[in-house]
């Protein structure tokens, strides 16, 4: 049940970050010049595959002003 809780933990902290992004006009590509990784990567850690580190959700917030309790369930 808790791994169960945790998958659906991550996927509503990922719509989260998503609706963010997009309602700022933030896209993957800006995302990924920020933190030198490719759009494809940031594309696929924003829909659950992966997770950003502590450091690039750092590196987002000062650069986008992103909350960063919207990186981490």
């Amino acid at each position: 049940m808790k791994a169960e809780n945790n998958q659906i933990s991550k996927i509503e902290t990922t719509k989260r970050l998503l609706n963010y992004l997009k309602k700022h006009g933030i896209t993957q590509t800006d995302v990924g010049l920020t933190i030198n990784m490719h759009r494809t990567t940031v594309n696929r850690r924003l829909h659950g595959q992966g997770s950003f580190t502590v450091d690039e959700a750092e590196q987002i917030h000062q650069r986008f002003k992103v909350p960063l309790k919207l990186f981490f369930p």
